[in-house]
């Protein structure tokens, strides 16, 4: 069995977030509890995915519950999907829409009462925001499958706008460290590997704008790895980019001209100096439209040794950008 989730959404953008990863539920006490803030840009729309791992023969439940914020999502073990995996495992999957409870505060709770100890393998929360500009089309395959040779259709859904870059995030859970080899098929094929570690792994693949993706091949180490989802983001989008035009090292003071060489503008900049790892100095400095410049003036004083590294960070559409320079005085 397999759901799918599509849509197109226009002025938005996307981030996923894992709630949970490998936390057991022994049946008593106050179970899993996960609390995160979401960025304060509003939410279209939001789906929450749920992965338990359990023992097949046991189902004398007294009491479970998934709650959000506060609501009741479910008070019975009825999964959307269920798989035996062999005679001593079981998957269970839930997935919620969860746009009409869902707030930038995020509260989690599954609760259960039992005599066997279950596994919370991961709750992923993926969430689109709106985002002027931005433009999204949102395919996900939801099916709990083994990963041995195996092929995995990508749906074709026609969206209004020219997408400029696409993300390939696929769930996978794995009983202990693999390799896999993804294959994508479409008008131009690639091939690419990855290492998976024991638990819950999120593999993104970012994939050229020009390529038309019918689907994926699937190959793995052992057969430990198992599908959970696959979700295909393409997206419309403008990002800037800051660049260091030039630097000075004066008697006290460095002076730093950065400049926006990209096609937007940024949401917010920061400088960071660190030294041996840790950060010692930290100044917002605001936007830049693109051609923009901005000149930066930092203590030479701060540093106190002969080098240290400026890192440069913007922000747009919930996505986070950096790049580091060498000071050396």
């Amino acid at each position: 069995m397999e759901l799918r989730l599509c849509g197109e959404y226009p002025n938005s953008t996307y981030i996923i977030n894992n709630l949970v990863e490998d936390q057991i539920l022994n049946g008593i006490g106050e179970g899993v509890v996960s609390r995160i803030t979401l960025p304060s840009t509003n939410i279209v729309q939001g789906y929450l995915i749920i992965l338990l791992s359990r023992d097949p023969t046991y189902t004398a439940f007294t009491k479970w519950k998934i709650a959000l914020n506060n609501i009741i999502l479910t008070r019975e073990f009825k999964p959307h999907i269920d798989v035996q995996i062999n005679e001593k495992l079981a998957h269970s999957l839930f997935i919620y829409d969860i746009t009409k409870v869902i707030n930038r505060d995020i509260n989690l709770k599954i609760g259960y009462e039992g005599k066997k100890p279950m596994r919370v393998d991961a709750a992923t929360l993926i969430t689109i925001h709106r985002y002027n500009e931005f433009h999204l089309g949102f395919n996900c395959i939801v099916k709990i499958m083994n990963l041995n040779n195996s092929s995995i259709n990508i749906p074709k859904t026609p969206l209004s706008f020219e997408s400029t870059e696409k993300n390939l995030n696929i769930g996978i859970v794995s009983d202990k460290n693999s390799v896999l080899d993804l294959e994508i098929i479409g008008s131009i094929n690639k091939k690419t590997s990855y290492n998976l570690f024991q638990g819950f792994n999120i593999i993104e693949t970012q994939i050229e704008r020009n390529l038309d993706i019918d689907s994926i091949n699937i190959k793995c180490s052992n057969e430990s790895p198992r599908h959970i989802f696959t979700c295909l983001f393409s997206l419309y989008s403008i990002y800037p980019r800051i660049d260091v035009k030039n630097i000075k090292v004066l008697e006290k003071d460095i002076m730093l001209t950065i400049y926006n060489n990209g096609d937007s503008s940024a949401d917010e900049i920061e400088i960071i100096l660190l030294r041996y790892g840790l950060q010692i100095y930290r100044s917002r400095i605001g936007s830049l439209k693109p051609g923009e410049e901005k000149l930066l003036t930092i203590p030479r004083n701060i540093i106190k040794a002969n080098n240290a590294i400026a890192r440069i960070v913007w922000h747009k559409a919930l996505r986070t950008f950096s790049r580091d320079l060498d000071i050396k005085l």
